[in-house]
């Protein structure tokens, strides 16, 4: 046996599909026995569109050429005669990072890295 809210559900659905298709076979129970018109998608005409013919520029640039580092390190300068130059020395560089301590433990130990200071040669002109 269907309870009462199921057989008010199937009652309705039954009433709406009646109400859908009761208008369509009306139409052709009034005397009416051509089908109506299968409908389309309109149709459109886009413009056609050319773009203009365009080229890129060509540069006549000559390659690409890194300076070369020497074997001591030091790049060589060129200077106007009879000048030097004498560059700057660079003392020692220290660095200390102390130690990691997270909840009382210590997870890294501290770190101190140094270099040695740096005193290039002076340069000088042709």
């Amino acid at each position: 046996m269907i309870s009462t809210p199921r057989r008010l559900v199937a009652l309705a659905s039954a009433i709406g599909a009646i109400a859908v298709a009761g208008p369509v076979t009306g139409a052709y129970a009034a005397g009416t026995t051509t089908p109506p018109p299968a409908f389309t998608f309109p149709t459109f005409t886009f413009p056609t569109y050319t773009l203009p013919a365009y080229t890129l520029p060509t540069y006549n640039f000559p390659p690409l050429t890194l300076p070369t580092v020497p074997a001591n390190g030091w790049p060589s300068i060129t200077l106007a005669p009879g000048l030097t130059f004498i560059p700057p020395a660079v003392g020692p560089i220290a660095v200390h990072i102390g130690a990691i301590i997270i909840d009382g433990q210590q997870i890294s130990p501290g770190v101190n890295v140094s270099t040695p200071g740096t005193n290039p040669p002076p340069t000088a002109g042709p």
